[in-house]
């Protein structure tokens, strides 16, 4: 007998048994109780979602110590992580031309190496007063203050272990690939939006439904579209000024790249510390196609406002 499910995302109440599902893709992750064996499809938003319960405990453990990211580092720079630098880079590059003009303040929420806010707090354009960076594991917080400190950046950091810690009000939310962590996204945006000044901008990245091309895809519990991104953020209570998917194309992504193309980019990022900035930024902007807009895209970017 089939059971009646309700949509995290915007509520509806549907039956299970009519419902369109997919298996989650999970190649073995050990270390975590039941796994997930479905995705189920929301028949009014099409968000993805599972059904099956994960122990928030072992998640929390496993963001904090070091398993999700695999390794720190003392210092954080585009030599150490040159992909999370140059997508961190094209994210501002969306956000700060709807930046109001004048001193602001940064909220980034899950903020992994925090590249976002250095590269904020280092643009003449804008002048960042605040950057709060929330992150849960241990080891990136210390580099982060190490980077930071020794960048010489007047912006004043604050890195808080959650949102629980967090204080005041800032002109800019960033949830960067954190809602697909989420199980209670309204809870979960609810919260991060009581941080949001009145006239503040909240800036979304997520995958564009990598179930469709990831052969494992642990630990992600919502999958969205550009219509169920778009419903939650509107039972939010805010409205949204842009929504589009952006990288390469899901249909390029399942092409499986030449052997020369692999081995430049094997030796590029392995002597990836002593070629130039510049030179990095380039290849793996173009590389990783960070700034293409074009149809179902591997990543979901949305900016919305009150």
């Amino acid at each position: 007998m089939s059971s009646i499910l309700n949509c995290p995302v915007c509520d509806h109440p549907f039956d299970e048994g009519d419902a369109k599902s997919t298996a989650y893709p999970q190649a073995g992750t050990a270390g975590f109780g039941p796994m997930p064996r479905s995705i189920h499809f929301c028949p009014e938003c099409q968000a993805g979602f599972i059904t099956t319960v994960i122990n928030q405990e072992e998640l929390d453990r496993y963001y904090q110590q070091g398993r999700y990211w695999d390794q720190s580092f003392n210092r954080l720079s585009i030599h150490t992580h040159p992909g999370q630098f140059v997508l961190a880079q094209s994210r501002w590059d969306i956000i700060k031309n709807q930046m109001s003009a004048g001193e602001c303040s940064i909220l980034d929420i899950g903020a992994g190496q925090a590249f976002l806010g250095w590269i904020a707090a280092k643009d003449p354009s804008v002048s960042v007063e605040r950057y709060c960076a929330v992150e849960s594991d241990d080891n990136l917080r210390a580099s982060v203050q190490k980077t930071w400190s020794a960048g010489a950046i007047d912006a004043k950091l604050s890195l808080k272990e959650s949102l629980d810690h967090v204080e005041g009000r800032y002109d800019l939310i960033v949830l960067s690939h954190i809602l697909e962590h989420i199980s209670r996204p309204q809870e979960f945006l609810r919260q991060a939006l009581s941080f949001l000044t009145g006239d503040g901008l909240l800036f979304i990245d997520v995958p564009n439904q990598d179930y469709r091309f990831k052969p494992d895809v642990f630990p992600h519990l919502l999958f969205f579209d550009i219509m169920s991104l778009t419903r939650l953020i509107q039972h939010s209570g805010l409205s949204v000024l842009s929504i589009n998917t952006y990288g390469p194309s899901i249909t390029q992504k399942l092409k499986r790249p030449g052997a020369m193309e692999r081995t430049l980019e094997r030796c590029v990022y392995r002597f990836r510390k002593i070629l130039p900035s510049a030179a990095l930024q380039g290849f793996f902007s173009g590389h990783f196609k960070v700034n293409r807009c074009q149809e179902d895209g591997l990543w979901l970017r949305a900016l919305a406002r009150r």
